[in-house]
């Protein structure tokens, strides 16, 4: 089993409530210790208004709050920001990651392509087309009030999803083609016909989303533009993955490797890691890898 990341954290002065979250985030795959009194390595450290010096043998991924902040930096590796007028204020050549308003985790969620999902129906023997329906007000699955604990199973496997503000991310992360409301759409940065369908009302939603079931190059192309948008711009996962990419240069051919498959979401047990390994000769990935959402065919 590959060893856990140790992820140095130095700080000073009260901590942004977004940087909290990343630092939470981090803490559930990783070991995060302070770096003023860990005597042991640390495979890359975050850095806010740091109370001590930051060694320049470690990358240094620094969280910018505010004007000043981004004044203030000092040989940074990687600089993070919620805005992106912070990351253009700063003068450096380092790697700019923006951060996301509204983080969530979602990381169950596994993208299902709508032939997977027609794949799962013929199995089951359900409907040939499904729209399914996912909001605060309940969950319908072509047409029929389910229970709340069927919400996965309509999100994994429904041909088509009408989703309001309280899951259209979560519909998204799972790659189910989307229908919403203008509203909604321009909540979460969604380009209408990029990303997923708009309508006005209910009717016309239902008419989209029964349009969309029966369309599957155009539900195949908004399931993973759809999905693209969760992982770049809401994925707590991915952010983490992407800063890490930028802070920490693979050593050697088997970390390159592990990168690869970290991009297509290969789960951290996978076999295909050891298989990967074992054909080109090469010792396990020293550090361990996020546990990504897998992909289809991954168990």
């Amino acid at each position: 089993m590959n060893a856990p990341r140790v992820v140095g954290l130095s700080v000073g002065g009260p901590r942004p409530a977004a940087l909290d979250r990343l630092i939470y985030a981090i803490g559930r795959d990783a070991a995060v210790v302070n770096m003023g009194g860990h005597p042991g390595p640390v495979d890359w450290m975050l850095v806010y208004r740091s109370p001590v010096a930051v060694p320049g043998h470690v990358p240094a991924v620094w969280f910018v709050g505010d004007e000043t902040d981004a004044d203030q930096l000092r040989h940074p590796d990687v600089v993070l920001a919620a805005e992106q007028k912070l990351l253009d204020r700063c003068a450096t050549s380092a790697p700019k990651v923006l951060m996301g308003p509204a983080l969530v985790d979602h990381d169950d969620a596994k993208p299902y392509a709508p032939y997977p999902r027609d794949r799962i129906r013929r199995a089951r023997g359900l409907p040939a087309t499904v729209v399914g329906e996912v909001g605060a007000d309940g969950l319908v699955w072509d047409g029929t009030v389910v229970d709340p604990k069927f919400r996965a199973t309509v999100l994994v496997s429904a041909s088509a999803v009408i989703a309001d503000r309280s899951a259209v991310l979560e519909s998204l992360a799972w790659g189910a083609p989307t229908v919403t409301d203008p509203a909604t759409a321009a909540a979460v940065g969604a380009v209408p016909g990029e990303h997923l369908l708009i309508g006005s009302d209910v009717a016309q939603r239902r008419a989209l989303a029964a349009g969309l079931a029966l369309d599957m190059a155009t539900a195949a192309r908004l399931s993973w533009a759809g999905r693209r948008l969760f992982e770049e711009a809401f994925s707590v996962t991915h952010l983490i993955r992407r800063v890490e990419r930028a802070a920490v240069r693979p050593t050697g051919p088997a970390d390159r490797i592990a990168a690869v498959l970290d991009d297509l979401g290969t789960p951290a047990r996978a076999p295909i890691r050891g298989r990967a390994a074992a054909r080109q000769n090469l010792p396990q990935q020293r550090t361990g890898s996020l546990m990504l959402p897998s992909t289809i065919g991954e168990q």
